[in-house]
């Protein structure tokens, strides 16, 4: 017999079960000449890692109330328990969905400019080398061209693109200007 602990939020319960019982539970099966003390062992650690999750279990049972505060505003509508902008470490926490709306915007702009401003294969190659940070072996792969193709028609496409750029900036996005010192060589 295997007695076995399972715990739920801070009860922690033993369950006794036979060894043909529990074979197979969690993918774990009995081996041939293993003992049954053993493979209840290596059952108990798989649902320690699976169902028990001790470490998060700690950390539910200590942060547990974070979310609901029930504190309330003094005189001038400040909550004393919560830190003001200026006392925070990087307070582009508190601003971090309008970040990355306006990132995502900025992103579909530069999307678009490269689309008006050429061909849609030079776009699509514009948009995944300089935007989506992928590497010419890696484009090269998506595309089923040889890497040293894609890396010549790169560099021909950057010339083209500071041409462009001169006359027709991208309304002085720091994407535009990021791109620059990234692939200037």
């Amino acid at each position: 017999m295997l007695d076995l602990k399972i715990q739920n939020e801070d009860k922690e319960q033993v369950v006794r079960l036979d060894a043909s019982e529990v074979n197979g539970w969690l993918n774990i099966w009995m081996e041939e000449n293993e003992s049954e003390e053993h493979f209840g062992t290596r059952l108990q650690e798989a649902i320690d890692i699976e169902i028990n999750r001790p470490e998060y279990n700690i950390w539910h049972r200590e942060t547990r109330h974070l979310g609901c505060s029930k504190a309330k505003a003094d005189e001038n509508g400040i909550y004393p328990e919560e830190p003001l902008m200026s006392e925070l470490r990087d307070p582009s926490i508190c601003i971090k969905e309008q970040l990355d709306r306006e990132q995502r915007w900025e992103y579909e702009a530069c999307c678009q400019w490269f689309k008006d401003n050429f061909k849609p294969s030079q776009a699509q190659m514009l948009i995944a080398i300089i935007l989506d940070d992928c590497s010419i072996e890696d484009y090269a792969k998506r595309i089923g061209d040889k890497a040293n193709n894609v890396s010549h028609r790169f560099v021909r496409l950057k010339k083209k693109l500071k041409k462009v750029y001169e006359e027709r900036p991208i309304s002085g996005s720091p994407v535009a200007t990021q791109w620059e010192g990234r692939h200037s060589h």
